[in-house]
């Protein structure tokens, strides 16, 4: 018996009668993609597509590459040590569009495809546990959530980090059949597979998947030689920091477990209080008490679901640690939540399946875990402030972009003449600010 014929056996489906079905909301992916989107864009008012940003390596990499080169074999340009195939092959279509489109698009392309990755959790929580309005719910709360940031959410090169979370998640989901479909999604997992050096993290889970499922095995050895080529060709190789994982403990504790409760503002006031540590390991006891209370009840698919969740918080995290320097820790442990994002994400989906079976037992259980969500959302309102972006740095971007279209110029072969947008930032020596644009006005 294949792993999809014991799933089907495992959950039996029913057929409810509604004589008014079609008067009553039905929960579906395309609806959680519609809410996730209206919800990220009103925590920035979707100023990070009317004054784009062209944030750090969107503005000096993918704008200045792409303007200054529209060819195809920019997509496989490697930047910090590996390739990235989904955010340069995103800049390469866009920028058939008018320039002065381009940063927007950069934008809105992003918003869209953060919206995707949350919306996909919806897919994932229905086919665990087969509640829609549950599986609803749990994404309307990933998305209100200041788990990201607007460099995560409205930046394309950013979005990398997202080709790790589709990835976990398509690991959940089932392949399509379909031979047209079947083309576009073996495709599209394999430039998820080329944009990220973590994406190698779900090389274990294709093996198992080769290894003890009938099904779809040759398309999982398809992906897992994809990772392997990837690990060795597209990836400058550097040594690990294995003293970094000294800081392990007190990373899950406080920057994974705490913050994605109470959000990084308050994350830091627990920090400075000295109680962070503790608050972390109360909510991942908590977590570890409810699955091991309903271990004996779950069917395959949902202890599937706890374990490769487990395993990629953990691989996750210790990744982070392992590329940085020890030196690096307090950058890691107060910086850019990118670094802790996938563990982040991936915990609070474990925290909320932990707690259906809370949500099962009764209407007043249920009553007070809408309770407790209300407050865990007020308590992470102060975190917005992460999404909201400089609209005078989007004005800057939007005067230079105007400026490239409304002055062409009548180049000799070969001539260039170079215009910049000076911007601040780090600065390495004999290097142009880290913000900074070069665009070559000859490039036509």
């Amino acid at each position: 018996m294949t792993e999809n014929a014991v799933q089907e056996a495992e959950f039996p489906k029913t057929r409810v009668r509604n004589v008014k079905r079609h008067l009553v909301f039905q929960p579906n992916l395309g609806w959680a993609f519609v809410f996730c989107f209206l919800i990220l864009a009103l925590k920035n008012g979707l100023a990070d597509v009317f004054f784009p940003l062209l944030y750090n390596e969107d503005g000096r990499n993918i704008f200045a590459i792409f303007y200054n080169d529209h060819t195809l074999k920019n997509i496989f340009i490697s930047y910090a040590g590996y390739v990235r195939v989904f955010p340069n092959l995103v800049g390469y279509l866009i920028h058939f569009f008018p320039v002065t489109w381009v940063p927007a698009l950069y934008s809105l392309a992003s918003l869209g495809f953060t919206a995707l990755t949350y919306a996909l959790f919806y897919s994932l929580m229905d086919r665990v546990f087969h509640n829609k309005k549950f599986a609803l719910y749990v994404v309307l709360i990933l998305a209100a959530l200041p788990l990201a940031s607007f460099k995560i959410v409205g930046t394309l090169m950013f979005q990398i980090w997202h080709c790790d979370v589709v990835l976990f998640l398509l690991a959940f989901l089932p392949i399509p059949r379909k031979p047209f479909q079947k083309v576009f999604y073996l495709l599209f997992v394999n430039i998820l597979i080329w944009s990220h050096p973590y994406t190698i993290l779900i090389l274990p889970v294709y093996l198992y998947r080769l290894i003890y499922q009938e099904e779809n095995r040759w398309e999982y050895g398809v992906f897992s030689a994809s990772l392997s080529v990837y690990f060795f060709f597209g990836l400058q190789h550097h040594p690990l920091n294995l003293g970094s994982l000294l800081y392990f403990p007190s990373s899950l504790l406080g920057r994974v477990a705490t913050e994605t409760v109470v959000g990084p503002l308050n994350r830091a006031w627990f920090q400075y209080l000295e109680i962070s540590l503790i608050f972390g390991f109360l909510m991942i006891a908590f977590v570890g008490c409810m699955i091991g209370f309903s271990w004996k009840k779950m069917k395959r698919n949902e202890k599937w679901f706890y374990g490769v969740a487990a395993y990629f918080v953990v691989a996750t995290l210790a990744v982070a640690l392992l590329g940085r320097e020890l030196g690096d820790y307090y950058h890691l442990i107060n910086g850019s939540p990118r670094y802790t994002y996938l563990p982040r994400i991936t915990l609070l989906m474990m925290l909320m399946a932990a707690l259906f079976r809370l949500y099962q037992i009764s209407t007043v259980f249920r009553k007070t875990h809408w309770v407790l969500a209300a407050l865990v959302l007020t308590i992470n309102l102060n975190g917005n402030v992460l999404y909201k972006t400089d609209l005078k740095v989007g004005q800057s971007v939007r005067d230079y972009v105007a400026y490239l279209d409304q002055n062409p110029l009548d180049c000799a072969p070969g001539e260039e003449r170079w215009f910049t947008l000076h911007r601040g930032g780090w600065q390495n020596p004999g290097t142009p600010p880290d913000w900074s644009i070069a665009s070559n006005l000859c490039h036509h």
